[in-house]
């Protein structure tokens, strides 16, 4: 009964992250709590994870990244590579994706995709080419470069604290650092040389408005006198007519964007957005003419000082979740969002009523002075060139300091790794590196909290029977195979799973089947908890991991783009692991 229980949440598991008709965290806690109900595990065990060592070591590596991050070192980076590599393309992206990959190695990576996403598009900028030149390398970069070190990546650290369960000594920090730099030695190169050509020809940055389709959504109202909508506020328009005001032009005055307050008066000229199925309702309102139809030229939104400019919602921004309107956004900026793009979509109706999601790109248009007022941390919007906070030098220094110090007495093996990363990310907030207010902004509690139940399903799958099930079910249809056929099917498994999935949640599910297989095989299971460690970091074929989802939709990328440029750095992946693998970690002592 135990083992159905586990399979049948396990699959519903896989369907809920990979649909995402869940929230991550809603369906972690549910998910513990039916362990526990059920008897599967008993009320401590299936709540054991909230206080799992690595749960713990990757909030302590958060607080510690959001140090490293808040104090401008992207922004002393990028200044540093941008001068060494001077007039030379192929120099500077060789020197960004090395760094990138550098980076990852010592903070998470998906923050550092975040922070070297305005750095990219600026160079994009600086040398006239498309962004997605950059952009989808840089991520792949950041995954590659995570693979280097325990603290690159959470996975590793989950996996890590994982293998405690199973009374496997837990990943050293840098035990996993030859393959990693393996990686890195053909992923660079790989990405340099082969993006170019495998993306076609460089694409052209289309101006916002056409890029968006916003034409057909805007055009001019002329408020005549004796208009029913005379001496009312610009509020009652959206809900009567289904409009939205994005400027007033009243005489010589200009005011954009105008407050729901505003009231309307005779004389107004109004450039609103809708939908063309809204011109008849306009037709049918007393005293209101439309002026111009909706092949309105965008200019009049583009004169000085007012611009267009696309943000990013960032990895772990507080708008995730929540419509435009729940924050209050154009009130609270002073700036209208005139359409969002998702995943290959736009959307120009109704933008305000849809829940964020991370990786979206907003539209924004207003005064240019009003920009500086939207959120600048890397996670909450990512902004072009606006968004890396400015260096402080000494702070940066700091907050390096700690970073290497944690990594220091995590290695020497003076305290713990969880301890030395916790004492950290402490001291980070303790010595003011990291403000307290901005803390929640770099801890994920959604992550740490999907983390723990995925270890809570593990020790359920250990348990029940469920994984030894599974295992012996593999191994008997492989048959009497090369372990190296073994590993090579986990490999694949755990990528195949990290493409819907959470990489760190691929990882804890295959775990514990690799584990069973491999003893039933009479290998070293160590050597197959490395591959599904380094599998689950292969997301490179489809855009759902959080870096990918970071510059999907900003560098305007199709999902088959991800397919052609991920499917070969993954196959090299697979066969640095077959070859080095066996090599540090023998399959039989």
């Amino acid at each position: 009964m135990d083992i159905a229980i586990v399979l049948s949440l396990l699959l519903i598991a896989v369907v809920v992250f990979a649909t995402e008709w869940m929230s991550m965290e809603v369906f972690s806690l549910l998910l513990m709590v039916t362990l526990a109900v059920t008897g599967v595990l008993t009320p401590q065990q299936s709540f054991m994870g909230l206080s799992n060592p690595a749960v713990i070591m990757i909030a302590g590596i958060m607080l510690i990244t959001g140090g490293f991050i808040h104090n401008g070192a992207a922004d002393l980076l990028a200044r540093r590579i941008q001068r060494f590599a001077g007039r030379s393309e192929r120099l500077m992206s060789v020197l960004l994706l090395t760094t990138v990959n550098g980076l990852s190695a010592i903070i998470n990576n998906v923050a550092a995709t975040a922070m070297f996403i305005p750095v990219a598009e600026g160079t994009a900028r600086h040398f006239r080419v498309s962004r997605s030149r950059y952009l989808m390398p840089i991520a792949f970069a950041s995954m590659t470069g995570g693979m280097c070190t325990l603290i690159g990546t959470s996975t590793n650290v989950a996996v890590a604290g994982a293998l405690e369960q199973y009374r496997l000594a837990p990943l050293g920090l840098f035990e996993l650092t030859p393959v990693g730099l393996a990686m890195v030695a053909v992923g660079v190169p790989y990405l340099v040389l082969v993006t170019p050509r495998l993306l076609g020809p460089a694409r052209q940055e289309e101006d916002p408005a056409i890029a968006y389709g916003l034409r057909p959504y805007l055009f001019e109202i002329w408020v005549r006198e004796g208009a029913a909508m005379a001496g009312k506020p610009i509020s009652m328009l959206p809900s009567r007519l289904g409009l939205t005001v994005l400027a007033i032009v009243r005489g010589e005055d200009r005011i954009v964007p105008p407050q729901a307050e505003e009231v309307l008066q005779p004389g107004d000229l109004l450039l609103v957005e809708g939908a063309a199925g809204t011109i008849p309702a306009v037709q049918r309102t007393a005293g209101m003419e439309i002026k111009s139809l909706p092949n309105l030229k965008v200019a009049g939104l583009l004169a000085a000082p007012f611009r267009l400019m696309e943000a990013t919602v960032s990895y772990n921004s507080p708008f995730i979740g929540r419509t435009l309107q729940e924050l209050n956004f154009r009130k609270l900026y002073d700036l209208s969002v005139l359409a969002l793009h998702r995943r290959g979509e736009v959307v120009v109706e109704k933008v305000g009523k849809i829940p964020l999601r991370a990786g979206d790109v907003l539209l924004i248009h207003g005064h240019q002075q009003r920009f500086a007022g939207l959120p600048h941390e890397p996670t909450r919007l990512l902004m072009e060139d606006l968004s890396l906070p400015a260096s402080d030098p000494g702070r940066a220094a700091l907050a390096t300091v700690i970073l290497l110090g944690a990594i220091a007495a995590g290695a020497s093996g003076w305290v713990d790794t969880a301890t030395a990363f916790l004492a950290g990310g402490a001291l980070t907030l303790a010595l003011g590196v990291l403000p307290t207010d901005l803390a929640a902004s770099y801890v994920n509690i959604r992550f740490l909290i999907m983390v723990a139940a995925m270890a809570s399903l593990g020790m359920a799958m250990e348990q029940s029977g469920a994984a030894r099930l599974l295992a012996d079910g593999l191994v008997g249809t492989l048959g009497a195979a090369e372990p190296l056929v073994l590993l090579a099917a986990f490999f694949l498994l755990t990528v195949v799973l990290t493409q819907p999935l959470s990489n760190a949640a691929a990882a804890l599910l295959v775990l514990p089947i690799g584990i069973h297989a491999a003893a039933a095989a009479g290998v070293d299971p160590r050597s197959f908890a490395v591959a599904i460690t380094i599998g689950a970091s292969c997301s490179f074929i489809t855009p759902f991991e959080p870096a990918c989802l970071l510059v999907y939709s900003t560098g305007r990328y199709k999902f088959l783009d991800f397919v052609k440029l991920g499917t070969p750095l993954t196959l090299m992946a697979l066969v640095l692991s077959l070859v080095l693998i066996p090599w540090l970690w023998p399959l039989r002592g």
